[in-house]
């Protein structure tokens, strides 16, 4: 799918430039524009739009400021500021749901990139007694209306991709999606995350094996680090 999407991304990048090819040629000085206005605000014999650029059609021009809208961040995107910074997490873990939790720390730095497009965060600690590093991406995909997660990390080799939604009300995202566990069954994944300031969130994660009712595996609470030499 997202080579898929990279390829669109590349063909709208080439018409785009083929769409000007005359860009420029009728600005030299003393040059006459080739098609004269004439009554209606229409250039004589295109029919395209007063202000439609050399080369492109008025559908073309559609199409082009459908795509810009669609790259451009918007307010669901500035929903993500809560994580910009840097964070101190304490872990709790469940191997099974009747045994007790497995306790650990971690922390994550986070930041925007892409002009505002996507979040990418840090995560550097330590799951089960041993040192854990987790990569990941979060942003808002305006065509499809909704969020979006990439995370990789230490204790695999596969990526988890998720998509969510927001609710305003509670200040809750819900991420859903697909993993796999070491014998390639597939899991399915919930991600709820509750922000409950701007400084302080807490992840919980919930899987769901096959013929098995769901079950709480992961909560992971953000507290916003402190500055040096602040209290």
């Amino acid at each position: 799918m997202r080579a898929i999407k990279g390829v669109v991304c590349v063909a709208v990048l080439a018409w785009a430039v083929s769409a000007f090819p005359a860009l420029g040629d009728d600005k030299k000085p003393g040059a006459t524009a080739p098609d004269a206005k004439k009554e209606g605000g229409k250039p004589e014999g295109t029919g395209k739009p007063e202000g439609t650029p050399p080369g492109m059609s008025a559908e073309q021009m559609a199409e082009m400021e459908a795509w810009t809208k669609a790259a451009t961040p918007g307010p669901e995107h500035k929903q993500l500021e809560y994580m910009v910074g840097t964070y101190d997490v304490a872990i709790k873990s469940w191997m099974d749901p009747g045994a007790p939790a497995m306790e650990s720390k971690g922390t994550q730095t986070a930041e925007w990139i892409l002009g505002g497009r996507w979040m990418r965060y840090t995560f550097n600690g330590d799951f089960m007694g041993m040192p854990f590093e987790g990569r990941g991406i979060s942003g808002y995909d305006n065509i499809d209306k909704k969020y979006k997660s990439i995370w990789v990390d230490t204790m695999m080799t596969g990526v988890i991709a998720d998509s969510g939604t927001y609710d305003a009300a509670t200040k809750t995202f819900t991420f859903t999606g697909e993993t796999k566990d070491p014998k390639g069954q597939v899991v399915k994944q919930r991600n709820v995350i509750q922000v409950t300031s701007n400084d302080k969130h807490v992840m919980t994660f919930y899987h769901t094996e096959s013929g098995k009712p769901e079950a709480k595996v992961m909560e992971l609470t953000y507290t916003r680090a402190k500055a040096a030499g602040k209290p």
